[in-house]
């Protein structure tokens, strides 16, 4: 093989291997907690999707804040300056009195004695959202970037958008039905926003896509009149990992079906995981010794490597119990 078709050979491995996070929102606060996946190293390529408000300085503090990252993991990051929803046109947009409450909704009028604590500062939800502006924005959706070249489909969808998570996977259906191994997305048990959808219908959405539930980060407890007790789970962050069997039924082959199997237990490993990562790992080792090994050689990444370094450890454990 000559030095261009080794050179090929090297990119097209580079790129299969790279693991892509789209992260949407959530300026205030980096990208919670799917920024555990930055440990990927030069391995992982961001997206951040951040509407572009005019009005709004966040903005420029959250590109340095990014930048920190880029440098300091060697991640390959780029911010687009794009609103997402679950269509391409035109949307009011509410700037709020707390700028990270800003939402394409306004707030519910069931919430507005909604209260809690944060830190030493008590936040009352009706005064939070108070709408300090309104604009109208251009709004667009995952999948008309995608078709129209401007991206590609991501390995991990990451939402904090104020209520409108589930206008934004509604329009990231082509992720959905490829290769997304997992979302972490802000979830509502209760309604901040007027006529929002809740927990309920993001899981319903994405359970119809062969996607668990496996944890809730970030759980915020609300009190809807005074603060006493304990409050009710009103918030959280919720991690959905893809079920292997959707790879497995959809890909069969080898050379399509590792490149999705090995990200998906990859972000199971990373996220604390372990037992399904263990279980994805075992099923390519037992179905595809050989070509598993094969492939785990010519990635030449370190990931994998570690990922296959726990899974024996783990098996020799067990068999020695």
């Amino acid at each position: 093989m000559g030095e261009k078709e080794e050179a090929f050979k090297g990119e097209r491995m580079s790129n299969e291997h790279k693991f892509r996070l789209f992260h949407v929102g959530g300026r205030e606060g980096g990208i919670g907690p799917a920024g555990i996946l930055f440990q990927l190293g030069k391995n992982l390529s961001l997206s951040v999707f951040e509407a572009n408000l005019t009005e709004d300085s966040s903005l420029e503090m959250f590109d340095k804040g990014m930048e920190g990252y880029a440098e300091q993991y060697s991640i390959e990051i780029s911010i687009m300056q794009q609103c997402l929803s679950d269509c391409v046109g035109k949307k009011e947009f509410y700037i709020n009195m707390e700028p990270s409450c800003s939402s394409l909704l306004k707030v519910s009028p069931l919430a507005l004695n909604y209260q809690r604590m944060h830190g030493e500062k008590r936040i009352i939800w009706g005064e939070a959202c108070q709408p300090a502006n309104t604009i109208e924005i251009d709004v667009t959706t995952l999948d008309e970037l995608y078709n129209n070249h401007i991206i590609e489909l991501p390995h991990f969808l990451s939402i904090d958008a104020q209520g409108a998570e589930y206008d934004i996977l509604v329009g990231a259906s082509k992720a959905l039905e490829d290769n997304l191994v997992g979302v972490i997305t802000e979830v509502e048990f209760r309604e901040l926003y007027d006529n929002q959808k809740l927990f309920s219908d993001q899981f319903t959405l994405l359970r119809s896509h062969q996607f668990n539930l496996f944890d809730l980060y970030s759980q915020e407890y609300w009190y809807s009149s005074h603060i006493i007790g304990s409050g009710a789970l009103m918030v959280a962050e919720a991690l959905f990992l893809r079920d292997l069997n959707y790879f497995i039924e959809k890909d069969k082959e080898p050379n399509l079906l590792f490149p999705n199997l090995s990200k998906l237990a990859i972000a199971a490993f990373v996220f604390g995981k372990a037992d399904y990562a263990f279980q994805i790992t075992k099923y390519m080792v037992e179905n595809w010794p050989e070509e598993w090994r094969t492939y785990i050689e010519q990635s030449n990444t370190e990931f994998l490597y570690g990922l296959m370094e726990f899974y024996w450890q783990f098996k020799r454990r067990t068999l020695n119990e």
